[in-house]
């Protein structure tokens, strides 16, 4: 028995699965299992469980098997050729393509449990999922592992009343925003890992919408195609509604977003990330029509660059960290930026504007000590 598939196919869901693996979110064998419908690709671990779909003929289904999954991999990367035919032996999986015939060698089966391949998708609720893909990108990158709390590095996700909301934060930097979802879908509370939700889009690869189901342990994603399950995160995630309520109307400062990235990406180059006593502090001067970026190192001088701005309220100068500045204003969707901000201590608050920038989505950045 031997399963032909496409070997663009293949490649997608090894490189969905092989990310899972590389971000240590899933254990390190791929599970093939051989249906009627083509071979699902599996894995499983602590945090995480995914499994994928590479449709194809298959004349005589049945067959499981367990590879690593760099090894698997390492192999389709490499492989010529528009197909390949897949099939299970007792030595392992035997992959034959245009000049190429390889076997990977077959492992024991984990003692955790797999997903199954062909069971229904579930119907509790229905998300699109470029818009929900979207939503993760622009929360994941607040998310940081943290030794003394675990959960920080993880996204806390609430479904109430028709709307999934998306929050992240180390302490120092936070982004939250929010997806409609289908109104039947359950209500839930929970934090799962930031970088297995990250790859929502590599394993529901053809997908426009996905079901999401709620569980008490877990959060679950489905498709015909494939499905995503990750395990709750333990521990006591940072109450961070009522920080993003509490928005400052002393100062509004509106800038082109691709502007200031540029400038803040050309004031930060000054700093050696490789200095460990090097602190990439970074003085933002707020004045009348016109925002200055400042830094100062010993060794370099300083770098200062100007760009115009819209500006409400009495100048001011606040101290960020750049590199968390910069990893907040990518986040940032539209075409403009809204600062918002009280005084040289509070938080500055970060809105998108424009008709690109969906609602609901909202940064903070705390200001930090100058060097």
């Amino acid at each position: 028995m031997a399963l032909s598939v496409s070997t663009s196919a293949l490649r997608r869901a090894a490189v969905a699965l092989g990310g899972l693996l590389r971000s240590r979110q899933l254990g390190q064998l791929i599970g093939i299992e051989f249906t009627a419908r083509g071979a699902w690709l599996s894995a499983v671990g602590a945090s995480a469980s995914a499994r994928v779909l590479v449709s194809g003929a298959n004349s005589k289904p049945g067959g499981t098997c367990f590879v690593r999954g760099d090894r698997l991999a390492d192999l389709v990367r490499a492989l010529p050729g528009d197909d390949v035919a897949l099939s299970a032996t007792r030595q392992g999986l035997r992959v034959v393509g245009d000049m190429v015939e390889a076997m990977l060698t077959a492992q024991e089966p984990p003692s955790a449990t797999f997903l199954a391949a062909d069971a229904p998708p579930v119907v509790d609720g229905r998300v699109p999922l470029r818009a929900l893909a979207g939503a993760v990108g622009r929360v994941a990158f607040a998310a940081r592992e943290v030794d003394s709390a675990p959960v920080l590095a993880g996204i806390h996700v609430v479904v109430h009343k028709g709307t999934l909301r998306l929050e992240a934060t180390d302490r120092h930097v936070m982004s939250a925003t929010r997806v409609a979802v289908d109104a039947m879908t359950p209500e839930c509370d929970l934090v799962v890992t930031a970088k297995a939700l990250g790859l929502l889009g590599d394993v529901f690869l053809n997908d426009e919408t996905i079901a999401l189901r709620p569980l008490s342990e877990s959060l679950e994603f489905h498709s015909a195609n494939g499905a995503l399950r990750l395990a709750r995160l333990e521990g006591t995630f940072p109450p961070l509604r009522d920080v993003l309520r509490r928005v400052p109307q002393d100062r509004c400062v509106d800038l082109a977003l691709e502007a200031v990235r540029e400038h803040v990406r050309t004031v930060a180059s000054i700093f050696d990330p490789r200095s460990a006593e090097m602190r990439p502090v970074l003085a933002m001067r707020i004045g009348d029509g016109c925002v200055a970026l400042h830094t100062l190192d010993r060794e370099c001088g300083g770098v200062d660059s100007e760009l115009s701005a819209t500006v409400r309220g009495e100048p001011l100068e606040i101290h960020v960290n750049a590199n968390y500045l910069r990893a907040i204003l990518a986040a940032v969707p539209g075409s403009q930026v809204r600062l918002r901000l009280s005084d040289a201590c509070g938080p500055i608050y970060f809105e998108g504007q424009g008709e690109e920038a969906p609602g609901g989505w909202r940064g903070v950045l705390a200001a930090t000590r100058a060097a």
